[in-house]
This record gives structure tokens, sequence and C-alpha cells, in this order.
């Protein structure tokens, strides 16, 4: 109901460590996308949704069309509904999973290896929310990116082309 009034909610994870010696496997902890290393940076990372969460692996996505570029939180003004999304992943464990998803619909899964890249197209609506998800062949979740909003606009430049 609130996105469905354009509030943006970003997911975050319960841990929180400022340096990787201090993580503890099995807490989950959350990627922060901030332009420099302060608390009024990292506040404005969460509050757009530029927020990765985690219990291990890295994990990044990226959606582009007709040379527009946005990732994990950000609002990709695309012309016409093709879009590129490009995942990239570090340190997932033997037998993981992505999956990709635009709204509630899974668009498909696959194994991935110990780092990588996987790039996929795909046709939206008017308006989604693309995003992935990084799963243990054991069923459970290791990391999952905010979404990346994706506003078509036909052939000419959306009144939101400005907003990231």
């Amino acid at each position: 109901e609130m996105q469905a009034q354009g509030h943006r909610l970003t997911a975050v994870a319960a841990g929180d460590f400022h340096y990787a010696a201090n993580w503890r496997e099995g807490i989950p902890f959350t990627y922060v996308y901030a332009g420099e290393l302060s608390v009024p940076a990292i506040l404005r990372g969460i509050r757009q949704g530029r927020v990765v969460i985690s219990n291990g692996p890295w994990l990044d996505l990226q959606a582009t069309s007709g040379g527009r570029a946005a990732g994990v939180g950000e609002t990709l003004v695309a012309i016409g509904s093709s879009i590129h999304l490009q995942a990239a992943w570090k340190d997932a464990p033997a037998g993981a999973r992505l999956r990709w998803w635009a709204g509630t619909i899974l668009l498909g899964e696959e194994k991935v290896g110990r780092d990588g890249v996987a790039a996929r197209q795909v046709d939206v609506g008017s308006e989604d929310r693309l995003w992935v998800e990084l799963w243990s062949g054991h069923g459970s979740l290791l990391a999952m990116t905010n979404p990346c909003l994706v506003l078509i606009c036909g052939q000419t430049a959306h009144p939101l082309a400005s907003v990231t």
C-alpha cells in the first residue's frame, strides 16, 4: 500500500558491521551505496533504497536501456520496454542460485559460481521494480538487492527523467 502511494520501502538487515573483521558468519548485514563515508551519506543511501542485504556474499544489479543506467535503489527512465539487466556477485557458496524478479514475477533462476556476472534481457510494463536474489543450494536466502525502479516513457522524455 505504501509503495502504491509513491513511498520507497527499503529492506535492511539486522547486523551493523563497519569492518569486515567484525562480521560473524550467519549474521545478516546491510551494504549501503553512499557517496562518502559519513552518517548523512549513509542515511541518504538507505532512504534512497541504495541497499543490498546479505548473509555473506556481495551482490549488485544494474539496469540499462537506451544508453541510460540505474543501479540498486535508483530509477531508470527508459524509452521502450526492453531492459538489459546485469547482476554481479562475489563469494557465493557452491550450489548457489541467482533469481531474477520483476515485481512479484520470478523471471528466472540460474546456478552460479563463486564470483561472476550474469545478464538477462527483460520486457517490463509501464512501471516495474527489478531485483535479484542469491540463494544457497540448501534453500537459504544469502543476499538480496533492493529494487531498481523502471519507468517506461515511450519515445519521448518522461517527466521524471532527472529522478534517480
